[in-house]
């Protein structure tokens, strides 16, 4: 996928909290790395993979159907979800 059409998938979805299994993180860590981030101000703890990455890889649609019904946004260039 493009980064437009990525984008364009992920519009919709809003910041939110959700519980992401070992499973469904390292089926994504197959095509791009993911970070563990803080949220300074919120102390909040989040998951982001930039959006870029996800472009230049093969990462199958389904796998983004996946990860849009978990709840990952968009955050600039890249795609996060809080824990």
């Amino acid at each position: 996928m493009t980064k437009s059409e990525i984008k364009d998938l992920f519009k919709d979805n809003k910041p939110s909290r959700n519980h992401i299994s070992a499973v469904a993180l390292s089926n994504i860590t197959c095509f791009a790395i993911v970070n563990l981030q803080m949220d300074n101000e919120t102390l909040d703890y989040y998951y982001e993979v930039g959006i870029e990455e996800l472009a230049n890889s093969e990462m199958p649609y389904e796998q983004y159907e996946i990860m849009k019904e978990q709840g990952w946004s968009i955050n600039g260039e890249k795609l996060i979800i809080f824990l």
